[in-house]
């Protein structure tokens, strides 16, 4: 038995998904200008680059402990995600990538393929997606993919590659 199940939502509503796609880019640019744009850099000023990646991830992961179902999983996996961001942001100097990745992930995930999204769900998604809570080491359960081994697995891959990347940049400003 799979860990999920996707079918067609007959039940769409195509303006309420425009309207989540719309709101999806504003907060997460929103939010990515508040903790790339200002804090890291403010903190990567004080501080250096390795406490502004850290500190702003660590705002990021703290202000979804209250969200509906979360877990320890799905906050430490919220804090890699961030992490992932700010190395996103630190390597391609460009605030508009790190969001646009940001509302990709909340929007394909939540309107187009029903999945709850940091624990919440959505009015209106253009497919139903299902969970078994026996594979919410898969799936993530109630809180969403946040909250499963695999965002673990791939948030740290990603942080390898960044970190190579950011490595590689250094060695090659400094020659």
């Amino acid at each position: 038995m799979n860990g999920l199940n996707t079918a067609y939502n007959n039940q769409f509503l195509p303006f309420i998904f425009l309207l989540l796609l719309l709101g999806f880019t504003v907060q997460s640019f929103m939010e990515e200008f508040l903790l790339r744009a200002l804090i890291q850099e403010q903190i990567t000023m004080k501080f250096g680059v390795l406490m502004g990646i850290l500190g702003n991830s660590l705002i990021f992961a703290i202000g979804h402990l209250n969200n509906p179902n979360a877990s320890i999983l799905s906050i430490f996996n919220t804090f890699l995600i961030a992490i992932v961001f700010s190395f996103m942001f630190y390597y391609h100097d460009n605030l508009w990538i790190v969001a646009g990745f940001h509302a990709g992930w909340n929007f394909i995930l939540g309107p187009v393929l029903g999945i709850t999204v940091s624990g919440f769900d959505l009015p209106t998604t253009l497919l139903k997606t299902s969970f078994h809570l026996d594979k919410a080491y898969l799936n993530g359960g109630k809180y969403g993919f946040e909250a499963s081994y695999p965002v673990t697995i791939i948030s740290l891959i990603m942080i390898a590659i960044y970190l190579i990347l950011v490595t590689k940049k250094q060695q090659n400003d400094t020659l």
